[in-house]
């Protein structure tokens, strides 16, 4: 299938592209393609040629020698990277010229269209700003709404009954709703089989998570979304300040319910955490969020643990939270592909933030750092197409999305 039989807008996006390629190479190789370039048959006979060859070996070049291409070749070969997939390459292959022509070549900026190219491409319906949301982080999300509901209902008590209300075992199920995924002969059998109760648990609160991500819950909204679910049946209630009424009795509104659950989970107050980047956004790219994506230099499908926040070369590193910092120079000595300057922040919460592909890091290893210190600068080092911050955020060892945190901050 070529660019232009997709649809008109994404062969406008490469034809704008394209000529955008052509101008910047025509600029650092001293007008050589432009000389050779002419008119008619000739010219597009080696348009069509060069296109043919920078397909086929720019994702070889990239792959092996990504850090030893000079950067008219990375151009010219993430261009390739384009030509081999256009829809799922688009994206990840402006990202990283943008990014590159910020850091290292801004004044090409100004006269190319990769801005009209940008534009073209995010007016285009293929969901580019919804991250993909894995089943690892699913798992981890469920994991820890299940011990706070645990704890909320009846502090982990799997005999806990309500004569009231008829709700049994540790999660607090009507018969009813716990029948709906696991057999048991009557209230007694379950109240002595905490297995049961586990298996009743997972299952319904997959299928809040279902109702909660078609509706674009993520992270801590995630976790609001499954309690709200809980408590009443349905996500959508999530933000809903009404007082409850049952049997006569008052009961706290499903919003406050939510709130305590999410914040069990760690998604309490987040006044004392700073954003990582001092000027820095959120990005919206597909390929810079969390999930599964096309990664942008060995061009296979790799799950992405954190997100990648573009600024040019030099942008001060702000520390996340209250913590220590440590030194990572991983295994390779080169922070196993994020730099010999990348770091990590251990927060006294718990979670620790992970920082990636760093130009410099300026506080010593062991050091305590508060929310707001300048920790570092940003940078390009490591396998990276491109001046950015890679940020994690890691849970008990697990990397999850760090999103919402990021959200909340701003």
């Amino acid at each position: 299938m070529t660019p232009s039989s997709v649809n008109p807008a994404i062969a406008q996006t490469e034809a704008v592209a394209q000529q955008s390629i052509y101008k910047i190479t025509n600029q650092v190789s001293s007008g050589f393609i432009s000389d050779f370039i002419v008119v008619g048959i000739w010219g597009a006979a080696l348009i069509g040629s060069l296109n043919v060859a920078i397909a086929t070996l720019a994702p070889r070049w990239i792959s092996y020698q990504a850090d030893k291409l000079p950067e008219p070749v990375k151009v010219i070969a993430y261009y390739g990277l384009f030509l081999r997939n256009p829809i799922t390459a688009t994206n990840n292959f402006i990202d990283g010229i943008r990014n590159r022509m910020i850091g290292e070549a801004t004044e090409v900026l100004n006269y190319t269209p990769l801005g009209l190219a940008w534009n073209a491409i995010k007016s285009i319906d293929f969901d580019l700003s919804i991250p993909e949301v894995s089943q690892q982080h699913l798992n981890l999300v469920i994991a820890d709404v299940q011990k706070a509901i645990a704890a909320q209902e009846s502090s982990h008590d799997y005999t806990a009954l309500n004569a009231d209300s008829g709700a049994m075992g540790k999660y607090q199920f009507m018969p009813e709703t716990a029948s709906r995924y696991v057999d048991f002969d009557g209230v007694t059998e379950f109240l002595n089989n905490p297995e049961k109760q586990d298996q009743a648990f997972i299952g319904y609160a997959k299928d809040l998570i279902q109702q909660a991500t078609q509706k674009g819950y993520q992270g801590c909204e995630l976790a609001r979304a499954i309690a709200a679910g809980w408590y009443s049946g349905d996500v959508s209630l999530k933000d809903d300040r009404r007082p409850q009424y049952s049997g006569g009795n008052e009961y706290p509104s499903i919003a406050t319910y939510a709130d305590q659950i999410a914040a069990a989970t760690g998604c309490g107050d987040t006044s004392s955490y700073s954003f990582p980047v001092q000027g820095g956004s959120i990005p919206t790219a597909k390929g810079a969020l969390f999930g599964d994506r096309l990664h942008p230099v060995h061009g296979t499908w790799q799950h992405h643990n954190g997100v990648d926040i573009a600024m040019p070369t030099g942008t001060p590193l702000i520390a996340f939270c209250d913590g220590t910092l440590r030194h990572y120079p991983g295994a390779d000595g080169n922070g196993d592909g994020f730099g010999d300057s990348a770091f990590f922040i251990a927060c006294n919460d718990g979670l620790e933030a992970w920082y990636g592909h760093n130009s410099s890091v300026v506080v010593a290893n062991g050091a305590p750092v508060q929310p707001g210190d300048i920790v570092g600068s940003l940078g390009n080092k490591g396998i990276s197409t491109g001046p950015h911050l890679h940020f994690e955020i890691r849970k008990d060892g697990q990397a999850i999305d760090p999103i919402s945190y990021l959200r909340e901050v701003l």
